[in-house]
């Protein structure tokens, strides 16, 4: 079940982060996201539940920052779906402030994942 979560939740990331999709398509795969943990919800802890939309919303935070900066220098990387440079974040805030957030909200549902996946439990 954590899997899967984790798959949805960086379905969603990646989608945002190459340009496949638009604002319809966003809230097909977070409505996909959420209908999942429905289905689920007997396996998947309320709060890691709360933390995969936490993260989602962030992503897509990141994604309306990045695309709104007129800096080809964070968009480039981005959609190569690489980390932003330091140089880079450092002249647009607002960026960096973002990205922060979603690299923090990834690893700590990263982390939950792995521990439920790697110990067997709801795997």
């Amino acid at each position: 079940i954590y899997k899967g979560l984790w798959d949805r939740v960086e379905e969603v990331n990646a989608s945002l982060r190459r340009n496949r999709v638009d604002d319809v398509g966003f809230c097909e795969l977070v409505a996909d996201l959420n209908e999942f943990m429905i289905r689920n919800g007997a396996h998947l802890d309320d709060s890691d539940q709360h933390l995969a939309n936490l993260y989602v919303a962030a992503v897509k935070r990141f994604d309306e920052v990045v695309r709104a900066a007129a800096s080809e220098d964070a968009k480039v990387p981005y959609g190569q779906t690489m980390s932003i440079p330091p140089e880079v974040v450092t002249r647009l805030q607002a960026l960096g402030e973002a990205q922060d957030r979603v690299s923090r909200l990834r690893n700590e549902l990263l982390t939950k994942v792995r521990s439920i996946v790697g110990g067997g439990a709801a795997a």
